[in-house]
């Protein structure tokens, strides 16, 4: 249809992605194009799993990579390296959390390199396994914390939000529901005010229970820091 339009379509620049087995007959029917079972697309990733997995090794071993470069002028610059690593890097990698599924046992390497490197070094202190301020530095921002969230596993997590958040438009998208963009931003307030509630609720609890296993003089710095927004 396209020329019909002006548009005349570039195989070399079209993605066709099937399974494995259809893979060798779509090459005979789209000469030119780039048959492949898997290529990333919009951010995420369409195809098989042995692919996603391909893809994923690559782009968690540029993270870990980076963290590890962070790591190494965090003593200089502390607050730079941690602001480069939640606000930009760790976006990232939770951004592809959100559009691709089951993936949170991918990111173990990175997660080693932030309780191994970067965030002793941050800490200026080495730290045991059983020490709370790796579950600390979790928790959010607004608790007085780091918000760096273990990516094992916040993987489901930041996927099940996604699909929270667009349900109005994957019930429009399978033919459930007619697609309006008022009921869009209405679903999306609705679930990101629940949400905020649910998780508020769970960080509390999460925060309370760390805290009690600490000394008093630890647990009231650590409690108090919230309300006073240092």
């Amino acid at each position: 249809m396209g020329p019909q339009f002006g548009y005349f379509p570039e195989p070399t620049k079209s993605i066709i992605i099937v399974r494995q087995h259809n893979l060798e007959e779509a090459r005979l029917r789209f000469p030119g194009f780039k048959d492949t079972t898997g290529n990333r697309y919009l951010g995420g990733f369409i195809g098989e799993d042995e692919a996603l997995n391909e893809w994923l090794a690559e782009k968690t071993e540029f993270w870990e990579e980076a963290v590890t470069d962070l790591t190494s002028v965090t003593k200089v610059f502390p607050q730079a390296a941690y602001s480069g690593l939640q606000k930009s890097l760790q976006q990232e990698w939770q951004f592809v959390q959100r559009v691709t599924k089951g993936i949170g046992n991918e990111f173990a390497c990175i997660e080693q390199t932030l309780i191994r490197t970067f965030l002793p070094t941050l800490f200026g202190d080495n730290y045991d396994e059983d020490d709370p301020r790796r579950a600390l530095a979790d928790l959010p921002v607004k608790w007085a914390v780091l918000a760096i969230p273990d990516p094992t596993t916040s993987a489901q997590p930041n996927d099940e939000e996604s699909i929270l958040r667009c349900s109005h438009i994957l019930a429009a998208f399978r033919g459930v529901d007619v697609f309006r963009s008022t009921d869009h931003l209405k679903v999306t307030r609705e679930v990101k005010a629940e949400l905020k509630s649910r998780n508020a609720a769970k960080n509390e609890t999460r925060l309370d229970d760390l805290a009690s296993k600490m000394s008093c003089d630890n647990r009231r710095t650590i409690l108090r820091g919230k309300e006073t927004g240092q």
